[in-house]
């Protein structure tokens, strides 16, 4: 293995460690890893995390702000909304009382919406500032590694696919932003909000609900994991299709210069029915786990209402309480219906955008991953000018010069020292 990456190494050129691609093996004529692999979704993953790293105070106002959020207008609102049930249904108000005992829970519904509001606007300007970072630097990311592959790398793949990786990779970031910001954490916080409110009222509602809800997401999880592989062709056949097209139309004028507009078409259609064919299929797939997961949620909700019913005959719950049970058990359900949407779109962010020619980590230094990679290979494949050469020449406290430094590079034999023309 060390001697396979050697010799492509030395074919294409130096390339530093850090920089070495996950398309060794196709530059060998072997397999290389598909849709599914791991090592492609933890590489992406790790750009990810980097990218959003450069901005971390964006990145902490977009979980703040999204608990925030939750909290507040989801079920601080119907806590406050309860309580005011609460003391309507203890005694009558009299008319002249009304805005002398209410005031309070006036004043708090207005403080809690304008908090609420302010950490939405918060959040949107958040992900709108993590979202333009991701695009800039994982472009720059992308164009930088491109342009420092080899000719045998280009001639040897669809420009059209490459592009589409490109498009892919960024929207991927875009895409998995939006689920983490806005369904992830206020999934996450309402769970924390549900039982933090309900618990004092009805620990046994909370362990009831807390149980269906487990089996859902059991349930959600392994149909999800029936259709990853629907999901990976759906891919392969979705970039195999946008490469086609992008290269038909590139190569338009050459296509028809040789008269193999027959040929282009044929090819086209051949990729645009396998697209939707594959399409077709996982769309079959995704609507059956969606029928299968609204059966469950509906089933939670007939459970909750027949608790709401009858809990203050059995448990004398208050009416206030019995709202709040109502409400937050409807919200948490209507998140817990999205994780479907959550999983796919998650996994077509981490597999979906898949460039396996990306690095497998980090540049050593805040340059950009070509500039540093040209430096490095520039200094191993070329020997300085005799004039540069004269200039770089150091000398020794005597005023002598010192002997010129020699330079080495790789080459398909093996190293060979370079030394300076006098």
């Amino acid at each position: 293995m060390k001697q396979e990456r050697r010799d492509t190494a030395s074919a294409q050129g130096f390339v530093p460690q850090w920089c070495a691609l996950a398309t060794v093996k196709e530059a060998h004529g072997t397999a290389i890893d598909g849709p599914r692999d791991p090592k492609i979704i933890r590489r992406t993953l790790h750009w990810f995390w980097w990218v959003t790293k450069k901005k971390p105070f964006a990145a902490f106002m977009a979980v703040f702000t999204s608990v925030a959020y939750t909290a507040l207008l989801n079920y601080a609102n119907t806590y406050v909304m309860s309580l005011i049930v609460d003391r309507i249904s203890a005694e009558a108000v009299p008319a002249a009382r009304v805005f002398a005992v209410f005031a309070p829970y006036v004043t708090a519904l207005l403080v809690v919406n304008a908090v609420g509001q302010t950490c939405s606007k918060l959040q949107d300007w958040s992900v709108m500032q993590l979202e333009m970072n991701g695009n800039y630097h994982l472009a720059r990311l992308c164009f930088d590694t491109l342009s420092n592959q080899s000719m045998t790398f280009h001639t040897s793949r669809f420009g059209g696919s490459l592009v589409s990786q490109t498009s892919r990779f960024m929207g991927g970031y875009v895409s998995l932003v939006d689920v983490v910001v806005y369904s992830l954490i206020p999934t996450l916080a309402s769970i924390v909000c549900t039982i933090v409110l309900l618990w004092p009222a009805s620990p046994l509602f909370v362990c009831i609900l807390f149980a269906m809800l487990t089996v859902y997401v059991v349930v959600a999880y392994s149909m999800y994991q029936r259709i990853l592989p629907l999901s990976a062709a759906t891919s392969a056949a979705q970039n195999k299709l946008s490469g086609v097209l992008s290269d038909a139309v590139t190569n338009i004028l050459a296509v028809k210069t040789c008269g193999r507009e027959d040929y282009e078409r044929a090819l086209f259609d051949e990729a645009d029915r396998e697209a939707m064919a594959a399409e077709r299929v996982s769309m079959n797939a995704m609507m059956r786990r969606g029928a299968m997961t609204s059966a469950l949620i509906t089933f939670i909700m007939f459970v909750t209402s027949i608790f709401v019913v009858g809990g203050n005959a059995w448990y004398g719950i208050s009416a206030g309480t019995l709202v709040m049970m109502f409400t937050y058990t409807y919200n948490l359900s209507m998140r817990f219906n999205y994780i479907n949407s959550m999983m796919a779109r998650s996994r077509t962010s981490c597999a979906g955008a898949r460039a396996p020619w990306l690095p497998t980590a980090s540049p050593p230094s805040r340059h950009s991953t070509a500039s540093w990679c040209w430096r490095r290979a520039e200094s191993w494949r070329t020997a300085p000018t005799p004039s540069s050469a004269a200039r770089a020449a150091p000398t020794s406290p005597s005023g002598t010069a010192r002997p010129a430094p020699s330079w080495r590079r790789r080459t398909k034999s093996g190293m060979q020292t370079l030394d300076p023309k006098p």
